[in-house]
């Protein structure tokens, strides 16, 4: 014989026929307060997985996150204070050496590490940064001067970066009549087509983070 199939849309639906399961009958209503708590119950254990993602925790449960690194929330927002909980953390564990920094800069910043691209000066233990995606800092909507602060910490404390070059986006293209979306001008009625200029790291006043 065929076991019927559990229904976790229906409790009452899973008694045996012998038992009143219409709508208005008690048995119903008793499994509705049931299947109400068990789905109450079941979306719980959903969020608590989902907020044991970092990148997905907001609010309190994302300053949670920061007390537990040492890190003050201040007046970042959601986006930023998260770059910052990710930049204490990798400070934390990052070695040191070139490879370990690269790693850190992606980790926190959410780029990859073909991205990123460190080269000494001529000035002992200086060095600066020739490549460093914009678009990643444009979506946290963080300053040059809060980034190049934030990587200053991955760094030895010897280490200094002299500057740091962020790379754009636009492009013109070499054949007439090629379209390009993401590298060529503009739209004004959709921002999100075109490129953007590149930028360098230079002093300017703004919000004062607690980096």
């Amino acid at each position: 014989m065929k076991m019927k199939q559990f229904s976790f849309n229906n409790f009452a639906a899973n008694l045996p026929d012998c038992y009143n399961k219409q709508p208005e009958s008690n048995n119903f209503k008793i499994l509705a307060v049931e299947q109400e708590a068990a789905m109450s119950l079941r979306r719980d254990i959903a969020d608590t997985e989902e907020i044991l993602d970092i990148d997905k925790a907001t609010g309190k449960t994302l300053s949670l996150y920061g007390d537990m690194v040492g890190q003050a929330r201040g007046l970042a927002t959601e986006k930023q204070f998260l770059i910052m909980i990710r930049s204490k953390i990798m400070r934390n564990i990052s070695g040191g050496d070139y490879n370990s920094i690269l790693r850190a800069i992606s980790a926190t910043f959410g780029c990859k590490e073909s991205d990123i691209f460190i080269q000494e000066t001529a000035a002992p233990l200086t060095v600066e940064i020739v490549s460093l995606p914009l678009d990643v800092l444009n979506s946290v909507i963080l300053s040059n001067k809060q980034t190049v602060e934030l990587i200053k910490h991955l760094f030895p404390v010897c280490v200094t970066i002299k500057t740091v070059y962020f790379d754009g986006t636009l492009m013109f293209s070499d054949n007439e009549g090629e379209i390009d979306l993401s590298s060529g001008f503009g739209d004004s009625d959709n921002k999100d087509i075109g490129g953007y200029f590149g930028d360098f790291f230079s002093e300017e006043n703004e919000i004062i983070l607690p980096i």
